[in-house]
């Protein structure tokens, strides 16, 4: 009795995904087969310079104006704001890319 009144008084531990980080970067380079994204990061934020690259998924929401645009609308030299999350293990992900502005 004892031990299932420990069990369901204890508190709920569930396992969390990283917390999402935003970068602003302009594109380096692009390689859709491996939906590898390469950038130079524009400024420093308060957490700190994101790694120099980044995979995205299909779940990743990738949008110009607002609107969501396929991923092969990323090329070399545009600015964007994403949000990624560095897990534990394997590279950092990116959850949302926001392109502010085209290539010069």
């Amino acid at each position: 009795m004892m031990m299932l009144v420990t069990l369901t008084s204890a508190p709920s531990i569930e396992a969390r995904p990283p917390r999402a980080k935003v970068a602003v970067a302009v594109i380096e380079s692009v390689d859709s087969a491996r939906w590898d994204l390469r950038f130079s990061p524009v400024d420093y934020s308060p957490e700190g310079w994101p790694p120099p690259r980044v995979h995205w998924s299909q779940i990743t929401c990738i949008l110009r104006e607002g609107q969501p645009v396929e991923a092969s609308t990323l090329v070399k030299g545009m600015i964007l704001r994403f949000s990624y999350r560095t897990p534990f293990f394997g590279s950092p992900f990116a959850t949302e890319i926001t392109i502010l502005s085209q290539t010069p």
